[in-house]
């Protein structure tokens, strides 16, 4: 989704004057065969600097740094950390968020895992641009692109909410930034289970883990305790009356003790993550040849 928000922005002719990222930009996969949504690739092409900051609330230098820059827009996609409320007062309403749910229902840094495990990713699926704010996910909202997942594997749906994060770019947010667009206050709360656990452990329930295992398990974000290691799974192979035979942690597979159960899961491994990556880019470049 950050792919698409830059993309939108240089097809907008809004100047980037730095990225900044903590993560890994590096999805050799997307890389290759769909470069014009991979953010390092995008920042190579066009001659933008990258820069990798310390945590935000912790960057003493983080005023002079944005001085130097001489950015006047701040715009923020899945960044996982909270931008102290000295830096949004840098750019005021100037300072803006792409968040892949529509906003107000699920926010918070998992809305996508939340949807797919409470069954609301179709009404609530989408991506909504909104005014940074210093409470999390609830700045005025710019702009909304449903995006419902419709069944589709969830690379597939993630490459559509990329595209509306684009378009959103692309087109809401030159009309905001020259005053057309008024933002609109959110009005509700947040979904009780906005802050979902993927993680399953010994004291989770069979019933528990296999309605997890189905919602998530093709994502690579389920993971399993066994012998003070997390490992990542995609399904759930057997079931056995709970013994105590301790874990067992093969190539394919994992066996674990859960509270009522002894469960075989399939782990997620780098074939799965391949895989990922290749639907990632045959949707992505379909979605470039219909636009």
């Amino acid at each position: 989704m950050a792919g698409g928000v830059l993309q939108g922005l240089l097809g907008a002719g809004i100047e980037v004057a730095e990225i900044w990222s903590a993560g890994n930009l590096d999805h050799k996969t997307t890389r290759r065969l769909a470069p014009n949504w991979h953010v390092r690739a995008l920042a190579e092409r066009h001659g933008i600097a990258r820069f990798s900051p310390p945590p935000l609330r912790q960057w003493d230098g983080v005023i002079d740094h944005v001085a130097g820059v001489g950015a006047d827009l701040l715009v923020t996609a899945l960044t996982y950390q909270i931008v102290p409320a000295h830096l949004l007062l840098m750019f005021g309403t100037r300072a803006v968020n792409f968040h892949p749910a529509l906003l107000p229902p699920y926010r918070g840094p998992t809305p996508i895992d939340a949807m797919m495990l409470d069954g609301t990713a179709d009404e609530f699926g989408g991506v909504t641009m909104h005014r940074l704010e210093p409470r999390v996910d609830e700045g005025p909202i710019v702009g909304q692109r449903r995006v419902p997942r419709r069944g589709r594997h969830p690379q597939v749906w993630r490459a559509h909410l990329a595209e509306a994060a684009r378009q959103l770019a692309s087109d809401e947010l030159p009309l905001y930034l020259a005053g057309t667009i008024k933002p609109l206050q959110q009005v509700g709360g947040n979904h009780a289970n906005a802050w979902p656990s993927m993680r399953i452990g010994a004291q989770t329930a069979l019933a528990e883990a296999m309605h997890v295992v189905d919602a998530l398990g093709a994502t690579g974000r389920v993971t399993v305790a066994a012998a003070g290691a997390r490992i990542p799974v995609r399904n759930i192979a057997r079931v056995e009356h709970h013994h105590e035979t301790p874990a067992r942690i093969g190539w394919r597979e994992v066996a674990v003790n859960l509270a009522d159960a002894r469960v075989t899961f399939g782990r997620f491994g780098s074939w799965q993550r391949l895989t990922h990556g290749l639907i990632s880019a045959r949707e992505l470049l379909a979605i470039e040849r219909d636009r």
